[in-house]
C-alpha cells in the first residue's frame, strides 16, 4: 500500500511538471483520478489484455508518465509535451501506445468500450476495458445509449465505469444522481471495490493542492510562480 502511495505522489509531480513547463493542461481534473490510475496500473487491477479509456478526455494525459513508466514511450517524450515533433498532444491520441482513442469530446468513453467489448466477445477474447468518467460528463444521453446498448448484448462484465465524482465541472458545482461507493483517493477501497460493478469514487478536484481544491476556477487557469512554488512545496517536489 505504502508503495501505491508513493506511486500516487510521484505522477502526481510529474503531471504538475508538465504543465508548469508547457503551461498548458488541466491539473486539477488528472488530480482527481491520480489513485484510480495507479490502483488499475500497479495495483494488479489492469491485466495486459485490458484497455483503458479516460473518457473525461482533458485529464486523460495523467496517464503519459505512466505510459513512459512502463516502457511503452521513450521518457524523452514527456519533455515534448504539446510539441509538433512530439508524441504526446493535449488530448490523447490512439497514435500514442497505451492509448485506444481520442476523448477530447465528452460522453463517448462508454460507447467505444462497448464496441471493443462487442467485438471481444465476438472473437471470443477474454478482454475488459475500463472507463473513467467525469461526473458532469454523465449528462450526456450517449452514456445512457450506450450503456443500454452494453446491457443488451451482456458486455456489462467486459465494460467497468468508473465514475470520478468530484462534484465540479467547468462551469461550477454539479449534483450528482450516483451515491457514491468509494473513497477515490483511498487505495483500501479503491482495491476492495467489487470492479464487477460501477465504482463511483468520490474525490476531491486539485487534491493536492489546497488552493486549487475543490475551486472550479482552476479547471485550466495557470498559476503564477508564487503560485507555482506553493504548489511544488505541497506536492514534496524539489528542484
Amino acid at each position: 500500500m505504502q508503495d501505491l502511495i508513493k506511486k500516487a505522489k510521484w505522477l502526481r509531480q510529474e503531471v504538475f511538471e508538465l504543465v508548469v513547463a508547457k503551461k498548458k493542461g488541466h491539473i486539477p481534473s488528472c488530480f482527481s483520478i491520480v489513485e484510480i490510475l495507479i490502483a488499475l496500473y500497479y495495483g494488479g487491477i489492469k491485466r495486459p489484455q485490458d484497455k483503458v479509456i479516460i473518457s473525461k478526455g482533458h485529464a486523460a494525459m495523467a496517464l503519459y508518465p505512466i505510459l513512459c513508466d512502463l516502457g511503452l514511450v521513450d521518457k524523452s517524450e514527456l519533455c515534448k509535451f504539446t510539441e509538433k515533433d512530439g508524441l504526446f498532444r493535449m488530448y490523447a491520441d490512439p497514435s500514442i501506445p497505451g492509448i485506444e482513442c481520442v476523448t477530447g469530446s465528452l460522453g463517448h468513453g462508454v460507447g467505444l468500450a462497448a464496441g471493443y467489448a462487442l467485438a471481444a466477445k465476438m472473437d471470443g477474447r477474454d478482454e475488459r476495458t475500463y472507463v473513467i468518467l467525469g461526473d458532469g460528463e454523465c449528462d450526456e444521453g450517449s452514456i445512457y445509449e450506450a450503456m443500454n446498448l452494453a446491457h443488451r448484448y451482456r458486455l456489462l462484465d467486459q465494460v467497468r465505469i468508473i465514475i470520478d465524482n468530484n462534484g465540479l465541472s467547468i462551469l461550477g458545482e454539479i449534483e450528482s444522481s450516483f451515491p457514491p461507493n468509494c473513497d477515490g483517493h483511498n487505495f483500501e477501497e479503491i482495491l476492495a471495490h467489487d470492479w464487477a460493478g460501477i465504482m463511483v469514487a468520490k474525490t476531491i478536484k486539485g487534491k493536492g493542492i489546497s488552493f486549487m481544491e475543490n475551486k472550479p476556477e482552476w479547471h485550466n487557469r495557470m498559476m503564477s510562480d508564487t503560485e507555482i512554488e506553493i504548489a511544488r512545496r505541497e506536492l514534496g517536489i524539489t528542484t
